[in-house]
């Protein structure tokens, strides 16, 4: 089941976000002296990260805020912006059960269903990449 999902997942990850790549949003842009390199983290220590997935309809929801600005007519709700920005039920399940079959942690989505927040160990982390 882990190698069905794990093959699945490149596909869902391309329906998600095609000709997207990933990027690093925060990061210092020099190494503080104060750091210290402490070796490698152990499998137990807890690691949160986020999976941030390509808005479902960027275009429409760009047309729409200029349609706003240009009108300027009432504001999208909450409930309007997930609807352009939030992936579709299915990709959100294969993402879903992929990532809980590889990590098996604690896995939550945004209220605008757009982000994946992953909380796991370092050690299950890093089996994805073994």
């Amino acid at each position: 089941m882990a190698r069905l999902l794990l093959l699945c997942l490149p596909l869902a990850v391309a329906i998600a976000a095609p000709g997207t790549r990933g990027r690093t949003l925060y990061a210092p842009k020099a190494i503080p002296a104060t750091w210290e390199n402490l070796g490698p983290a152990p499998d137990n220590a807890p690691l949160t990260f986020n999976i941030i997935l390509k808005p479902r309809d960027d275009s429409g929801l760009q047309q729409r805020m200029l349609e706003v600005v240009r009108n300027q007519s009432r504001w999208l709700t909450e409930d309007e912006i997930a609807g352009y920005i939030a992936p579709s039920a299915d990709v959100k399940a294969i993402i879903g059960l992929a990532i809980k079959e590889l990590v098996a942690d604690n896995l939550t989505w945004t209220r605008n269903g757009d982000t994946l927040r992953v909380r796991t160990t370092v050690g299950n982390a890093a089996k994805v990449y073994s």
